[in-house]
């Protein structure tokens, strides 16, 4: 194994912990010296590879963006599945994860903490923003895409309401269905009903194939179908390669 490997091999342990960590005490109460301990790792190796713990909650926010949503975009692009199927379940992706789980680190969220983006590193932050930025793109480029073979017309501007009105409903539903205050209200109600939501976006485009008779449990299953390359990406190998190339 060579020093690079080495490298990541530590870096996924340190986090594996980290996320550990987090679920029993909360990010706030994450201490680097006992995630060192944990880790099997000198003090001074885990602090070269995170100075603070703002930069281990923005990497454990890459491990979480990169696998559920940028590359499950990638995967249902590519899926023969028919277009407007696809995009319902890129949206719904994350938000099925959420519905069967609460994610008890809540990892999932610190890209909406102001301080996490103050007091990360400028390395690590630049990291982050390029995973955002490609996820964006992928699904951006997608629907461009849809348009381009006439299964729609609108312009950028469209698109882009529309897009935008679709993650506010997707988010808001992960983020509720994360808190234990509303999840059990969040989680009774349907994932169909999201589904349905995310549905009522699409006029802002002139379609011109069926929207109407979309059928809810073909996208779950077109979800069910790329989830088990979903859990074996290498999201660490991933997110290492695309730190090397900032």
């Amino acid at each position: 194994m060579n020093r690079f490997e080495l490298r990541r091999e530590r870096n996924k342990r340190i986090l594996d912990c980290a996320e550990q960590l987090v679920s029993q005490k909360g990010l706030y109460s994450l201490s680097l010296p006992e995630l060192a301990k944990l880790a099997a790792c000198p003090v001074n190796t885990l602090y070269s590879h995170f100075p603070n713990r703002e930069d281990v909650a923005i990497s454990l926010f890459d491990r979480w963006v990169s696998r559920w949503y940028l590359h499950s975009i990638q995967l249902l692009s590519q899926s023969p599945a028919g277009f407007v199927e696809r995009l319902l379940a890129m949206m719904l992706c994350a938000a099925s994860v959420h519905q069967n789980e609460m994610h008890q680190s809540g990892v999932a969220f610190v890209g909406s903490n102001p301080k996490v983006w103050d007091n990360a590193s400028h390395d690590k932050n630049a990291v982050t923003r390029r995973i955002m930025k490609m996820s964006n793109n992928k699904i951006v480029e997608f629907v461009k895409k849809g348009r381009q073979l006439g299964y729609f017309h609108g312009d950028n501007e469209q698109i882009d309401r529309m897009l935008r009105k679709m993650y506010v409903l997707e988010r808001g539903y992960c983020v509720l269905s994360n808190n234990k205050a509303f999840r059990d209200a969040v989680v009774e109600a349907p994932l169909k009903d999201l589904f349905e939501d995310l549905l009522d976006c699409f006029p802002i485009l002139d379609w011109k194939i069926d929207i109407e008779n979309i059928n809810f449990c073909t996208v779950i299953d077109l979800i069910d179908s790329v989830m088990p390359e979903l859990l074996a990406f290498d999201v660490d190998q991933f997110i290492c390669q695309l730190s090397n190339e900032s």
